[in-house]
């Protein structure tokens, strides 16, 4: 079984959040601001970056953090 890290090593899209900030709702709501580079290879695209703020909704189920969606702050 590979580790986690050369899976996402091996991936195509990848996902980095920075800059993050929690406000809980709650003892199992939150959300989270932060800064989110997605980067997706294709072939033949060099630059397919994007660089973008996001709130991101989260829910504590069963003892676990998991997150329905997130939303682009950037879009105009």
């Amino acid at each position: 079984m590979e580790k986690l890290g050369t899976y996402f090593e091996k991936s195509d899209s990848k996902y980095i959040l920075s800059g993050e900030r929690v406000v809980f709702l709650g003892e199992k709501e939150a959300v989270v601001h932060g800064v989110i580079e997605w980067s997706d290879t294709y072939p033949n695209v060099e630059d397919n970056n994007y660089k973008y703020n996001a709130l991101i909704y989260m829910k504590n189920v069963n003892g676990h953090w998991t997150y329905s969606d997130d939303i682009n702050l950037d879009l105009e």
